[in-house]
């Protein structure tokens, strides 16, 4: 039997003796798990299997009963030095999924806390340990995690920090959560770092919900700054302080908000103006999903114009409509 079908029929029977209808038959499925760890095991002695294979090997080893099983789990966790930077989150959690004595998992992860390849695989290791088993985390393997989280450059990791950090359970002690609240704050300052610092691909315009937030931080500064211009004495200077930390729904953004009543009417579904193209913009619903037809701008202002580039967006939202409603019908 290879290591690869060996890791997958592990896989099927590892969880099967608790459910099995009688004592003996739990008996051979423990018998027959048993025998696949040991062809995982000896075959990480010539090419060394995925660690993966190696975590599913000690979970299915730590949860047998039989004679000898201890001695299988300490063999398939012993198989992971040298292995460690190349576990995932995934095989993080299998790990800790251990019937047996979790304490000398979390041992040896945080003694290859360094090893770890990303910060996600990290956040499992505090999570399991921390967050459901009770305990505190090393300060070193927090400082660790600090300094992985201040090099990482890319948002979508980052991002996937932030949601396992959200992901953690409820009703934590006090230390465990305040470790929480101090990785989920790190992470969101350096994924705004990494966000504002990253190049804009093929030169697109950044999204509007990024562009009201600049706009809205950037009245909160003048704001403050024309109160400590206008106060006129020190007592002043406590409102503008105030001011510069309020939260940014108390900026009013009615400039960019407020100007839907002057834009222009199509008369027809589908069809409507776009305020950040300046130009009409035609779309067609097709069985639960938007088409767009494009955009037909205005050479001017003028009435003309944008009377001249209505009637042309009309006429592409029907020949939108006849294209996909027709070929529906038919």
């Amino acid at each position: 039997l290879r290591p690869e079908a060996a890791t997958i029929w592990l896989g099927l029977l590892h969880d099967l003796p608790p459910i099995a209808p009688s004592t003996a038959r739990s008996a051979e499925l423990s018998v027959v798990v048993a025998v696949l760890v040991e062809r995982i095991l000896a075959a990480s002695q010539d090419a060394p299997p995925p660690p993966s294979a190696l975590c599913l090997a000690f979970l299915a080893a730590s949860g047998l009963r039989s004679e000898g099983a201890a001695d299988l789990a300490e063999r398939a966790l012993h198989a992971l030095d040298g292995q460690w930077s190349r576990l995932r989150a995934s095989d993080v959690q299998v790990l800790f999924r251990t019937t047996g004595d979790a304490k000398e998992v979390a041992r040896r992860a945080y003694a290859n806390f360094g090893e770890f390849a990303d910060v996600r695989t990290m956040l499992a290791v505090l999570k399991a340990d921390v967050g459901e088993g009770g305990s505190s985390a090393p300060p070193a393997a927090k400082e660790r995690l600090l300094k992985s989280i201040a090099l990482v450059s890319s948002s979508k990791e980052l991002s996937a920090a932030q949601a396992a950090l959200r992901q953690w359970p409820a009703g934590l002690g006090e230390e465990a959560e305040a470790l929480r609240r101090e990785l989920l704050t790190a992470a969101r300052a350096r994924l705004f770092e990494a966000r504002v610092s990253a190049p804009l691909a093929g030169g697109k315009r950044p999204p509007r919900g990024f562009l009201l937030y600049v706009q809205a931080c950037a009245e909160r500064a003048r704001a403050a700054l024309q109160a400590c211009i206008e106060a006129p004495s020190k007592e002043a200077a406590p409102a503008a302080s105030e001011a510069l930390t309020a939260p940014a729904a108390a900026v009013p953004v009615a400039p960019v908000m407020k100007e839907s009543n002057d834009e222009p009417d199509s008369g027809a579904r589908g069809v409507a103006w776009h305020r950040g193209v300046g130009g009409w913009e035609v779309k067609v619903e097709v069985q639960g999903r938007k088409v767009l037809g494009g955009y037909f701008k205005p050479l001017d202002k003028s009435a003309e114009e944008v009377e001249r580039a209505r009637v042309a967006a009309l006429e592409c939202h029907r020949s939108l409509e006849f294209k996909h409603y027709h070929r529906i019908s038919a």
